[in-house]
């Protein structure tokens, strides 16, 4: 049974991605969005740690847009 990364709340699931890692493997993010099907609010907080993430960046913006999450970016492990 597979839940999100951290829970905010009763009704906030958030699920963890970093770049590198969707870099590799782009049809992980795909096979982790039914986890959250359950909650109100659902967040993907994505870890960008690649030289250049525009690319990456405009991709997930867009599928998060089309599954209505919203997308946290932080640029060091410490944000």
């Amino acid at each position: 049974d597979l839940r999100p990364d951290f829970l905010c709340g009763a009704g906030c699931g958030v699920l963890y991605l970093t770049l590198k890692w969707h870099k590799l493997h782009p049809a992980y993010l795909e096979t982790r969005c039914n986890d959250l099907n359950a909650f109100t609010v659902k967040i993907l907080l994505v870890l960008s740690n690649v030289e250049d993430p525009s690319f990456l960046l405009r991709d997930l913006n867009i599928v998060c847009y089309r599954w209505k999450w919203t997308m946290i970016v932080a640029y060091s492990v410490e944000e």
